[in-house]
């Protein structure tokens, strides 16, 4: 394993100019160079008193490891010698992964026949794989100056439980004769199950390397890391590759990937029913092999409270438990594939969907009825992330859009910062929040003077604070910082209030007359004149959100009744102009890969009419549209928008007189 010796000496370098300065107060390391540490770690590797596992990322190689051996300062007691993780791929489980992996190996070994101890520099965060390992301070302290620094620092002792705490080198024992080493106590702490079982039932992820000049075995370990059937990458998926052959509709399917969060450290993830996070995965191709759609998953959400308004449909608002024994609150029946084609956001066709139509995309399952605000939902969100990053090649993701729909689409928003954070710092992010903005109807200033929306609006605002309670502390930190002081942080769950919040460029996706919001649509005029004045509320707001960033964001807005599902229909500019797939890649070019092409720099792209008189010429054919729209000729599909409007929206205790 003297291959490893370079990937072992990189890892090293990297976690302790990254970690080091702020626990010594000193310069992270000497003048050393990787070669240097590379020979060093060659003379281990060589050597019979320290023995490595090392954490090998297929396509990127050594990102951790743990070194053990005979103790230097106790005689019969093995020694967690070293750990470090690249901080690239810290905050992902490898340490208590490493730690276990070294203890495990250690069982067996004549060296440690009374016991296990380590020291670890005081005051380090890292020190909590120990904690959560059930190691304990022994009380013994003392200060050495680490290999990499000219500064002393003060080290504790940790110990496996249940042996002697003698921190003297005296003789061993009689009754200590035993070859096995220990293992922590099983009372001090719950361990996870044994490692080799968890390997061979999850045999995904990082492969653990075991070298030894003891006849140089290798031993290749996989640690858990959730389900196993994630779909293959696509060859060359890694280094690249001119494989353009688009998808067909046969193979623009989703595959299902249940995520086994109590193994990675998540154990807070479930449904609503305790069924686990599930994602649907589609690999991308040619150009789109690093790039990568998330989307969360929409469906409205649900109270806890004692009583949920029973006038709203079961699409906006219902009780969590009954939500819990449907599909928008449990994984259980989720089938093994998705077809993505039914999904225009997803479509592989290069012509209507120009962005995305080769990229990977996962697809996040909702069902914990909150946004992903709850810990639960929280805690899903993670399990995915992490699952994607450590299974399915997300690490090497050079492009990503969080998006979403609906309830999906304030997910997004959301978290769009929190996931941006899991990227270095050389990706691109950005977020696409579809059909997200729910009004907040008692907002008290000047320019909304009422606070009902009337009563052919659905006043979601008054039932979704309930809702939201209790979930204020996942909210992003900048936006519950500035409504803090007055206990407003339930703002945060509102679209206008979060979006000057959102550091990330994140592109909006609306109608004026989104039909989740609308309880009655008549042809009558006094209906009209209440759907233009919301329609008018919601352009009002989001012009006032975007006025307060600094110009990342971008917005397209329509006129048309529908929620979600127009992704390609609708354009802006006039005849001929750019849909939302290609107002949406100018506006990354522009704000977020900074390739200065495009229609035009805006942030901002409305819907517009275009009359259907073939005699009609000059600027009266294509104005913007601020009245709602029920015609085809200006909203096509409407038939379709109606019929699922009617469905899942609309008060079914009413008639409609809408016509086409």
């Amino acid at each position: 394993c003297f291959e490893d010796a370079a990937g072992i000496a990189k890892a090293r370098l990297a976690a302790w100019r990254a970690n080091t300065s702020g626990l010594t107060g000193q310069p992270a390391t000497k003048a050393v160079t990787d070669e240097e540490q590379t020979k060093h770690f060659e003379a281990y590797l060589r050597g019979t008193q320290r023995f490595f596992v090392v954490a090998d990322q297929p396509g990127v190689g050594v990102v951790g490891f743990a070194s053990y051996g005979p103790s230097h300062t106790k005689r019969n007691f093995g020694e967690l010698m070293q750990l470090f993780i690249h901080p690239d791929w810290q905050r992902y489980g490898l340490g208590s992964r490493l730690v276990h992996a070294a203890l495990e190996k250690m069982r067996g070994k004549a060296f440690c026949q009374e016991g296990i101890h380590i020291w670890a520099t005081q005051g380090n965060p890292g020190n909590r794989v120990y904690d959560k390992a059930g190691l304990q301070l022994s009380g013994a302290q003392k200060f050495l100056k680490p290999g990499l620094s000219d500064t002393e620092v003060l080290v504790v002792e940790y110990i496996v439980p249940g042996f002697s705490l003698d921190s003297g080198g005296g003789s061993s024992s009689s009754s200590s004769s035993s070859s096995s080493c220990p293992t922590p106590s099983s009372a001090s702490r719950p361990w996870p199950a044994k490692l080799g079982r968890l390997l061979q039932k999850h045999p995904r992820w990082a492969t653990l390397l075991a070298c030894s000049m003891a006849g140089l075995t290798l031993s290749s370990w996989r640690l858990s890391h959730g389900h196993s059937s994630v779909p293959p990458l696509a060859p060359d998926s890694v280094q690249g590759g001119d494989d353009e052959k688009p998808f067909d509709e046969s193979s623009n399917i989703g595959v299902k990937v249940e995520v086994d969060a109590d193994s990675l450290g998540f154990p807070a993830a479930q449904c609503l029913d305790g069924s686990k996070p599930v994602y649907y995965l589609r690999r991308g191709r040619g150009t789109g092999r690093k790039s990568w759609l998330l989307f969360f998953q929409g469906g409205g959400w649900c109270s806890h409270a004692p009583k949920v308004p029973l006038k709203f449909s079961k699409s906006l608002i219902e009780d969590c438990d009954e939500r819990a024994q449907t599909r928008r609150g449990s994984t259980r029946w989720d089938p093994d594939t998705m077809n993505f084609n039914l999904k225009r956001l997803f479509s592989a066709d290069p012509e209507r969907n120009i962005m995305f139509h080769n990229w990977n995309i996962a697809f996040l399952r909702y069902c914990d009825g909150s946004s992903f605000a709850s810990p639960a939902g929280q805690a899903n969100l993670e399990a995915i992330l992490h699952h994607l990053r450590s299974n399915a090649g997300m690490y090497v993701a050079e492009e990503v859009v969080v998006s979403g729909c609906s309830a999906g689409g304030l997910a997004a928003a959301l978290n769009v910062d929190r996931i941006r954070e899991v990227f270095p710092a050389g990706t691109k992010v950005a977020g696409l929040f579809d059909s997200g903005v729910f009004l907040h109807w008692a907002r008290d200033d000047q320019e909304d003077l009422q606070a009902s929306p009337g009563p052919n609006i659905w006043p979601l605002s008054e039932s979704l604070r309930p809702a939201f309670k209790g979930h204020e502390a996942r909210a992003p930190r900048a936006c519950r910082d500035a409504h803090e002081e007055h206990g407003d942080t339930w703002k945060c769950f509102f679209m206008e209030y979060l979006l000057p919040h959102i550091s990330t460029p994140s592109f909006i996706l609306q109608s004026r007359y989104d039909t989740s919001n609308i309880r009655i649509a008549d042809v009558d005029d006094p209906v009209q004149r209440e759907l233009r004045w919301f329609g008018e509320a919601v352009d009002r707001r989001l012009s006032w959100a975007m006025s307060m960033t600094e110009g990342q964001h971008g917005l397209f807005l329509d006129s048309c009744f529908h929620h979600c599902m127009s992704w390609g229909d609708l354009q802006a500019d006039g005849p001929g102009g750019p849909t939302q797939p290609e107002v949406f890649a100018a506006w990354w070019n522009l704000h977020v890969a900074d390739q200065r092409v495009g229609y035009r720099p805006s942030s901002r792209w409305d819907h517009v009419y275009m009359s259907s008189d073939p005699d009609c010429t000059g600027d009266d054919c294509h104005l913007p549209l601020v009245s709602p729209c029920f015609s085809e000729n200006c909203c096509p599909e409407l038939d379709t928008h109606l019929s699922f409007w009617k469905r899942h929206f609309s008060d079914p205790s009413l008639s409609y007189r809408v016509e086409t």
